[in-house]
């Protein structure tokens, strides 16, 4: 849903438009920003939590730096779709790359 939303953003057309993917998109991120973080630790001992999650919000930092600064360079050659796409390729990637552990049990 975030992809989509992302991708919907530069074709919104007014402000309503605008409203209605950022809403739709928070409810998604309400859902799966969770989910994520609990995927983050699931087959991590719990003696060792807290440095899986140091880690998860290590990487989280490097892409809220280096997501903008590669978002603001396609902007500067492709306009603002390139950017909104580049966020929603990344967005489905992310999918791609977290469904297999939402598969099979917990610890």
């Amino acid at each position: 849903m975030a992809a989509l939303c992302t991708a919907l953003i530069p074709f919104s057309g007014s402000f309503a438009g605008l409203l209605a993917t950022q809403a739709v998109n928070g409810v998604a991120q309400g859902l799966y920003l969770p989910l994520l973080l609990g995927l983050a630790i699931k087959n991590i001992r719990p003696s060792e939590r807290a440095t899986a999650m140091g880690f998860y919000q290590s990487v989280y930092a490097i892409g809220m730096f280096a997501g903008p600064y590669l978002a603001g360079w396609l902007n500067a050659g492709g306009g603002l779709k390139a950017g909104f796409a580049f966020g929603a390729a990344i967005a489905v990637a992310a999918a791609v790359i977290a469904l297999p552990g939402t598969k099979g049990g917990t610890r």
